[in-house]
């Protein structure tokens, strides 16, 4: 359990840089642009997001990953992808008293 807290403290972290850095833009340019999660990847690797998206077509089938993946998923906020199942992990693994 010490385990799944810990991943998400990290994910919640992430998703609170990430949306820092969103925040920071918006200070600067006065437009609140945030980060894809697609540019995440390519921040990494570029090369990451290509595997990747060929591992989700060969096995989710190409018709879903361009029908939902890529507009909704890899074009979701990188802030939301993060904070979201991070959000989730520390609630399911929060101590019960």
């Amino acid at each position: 359990m010490i385990v799944v807290r810990m991943l998400a403290w990290l994910l919640l972290l992430i998703g609170v840089g990430l949306f820092g850095h969103a925040a920071v833009e918006l200070l600067k340019s006065g437009a609140f642009e945030p980060v894809v999660f697609a540019q995440v990847w390519l921040w990494i690797d570029q090369s990451a997001q290509l595997g990747f998206s060929h591992f989700l077509e060969r096995n989710l089938g190409a018709g879903l990953h361009h029908a939902v993946l890529i507009p909704y998923f890899w074009g979701a906020a990188a802030y939301a992808v993060f904070l979201v199942p991070g959000a989730l992990l520390w609630l399911v693994s929060r101590p019960r008293d």
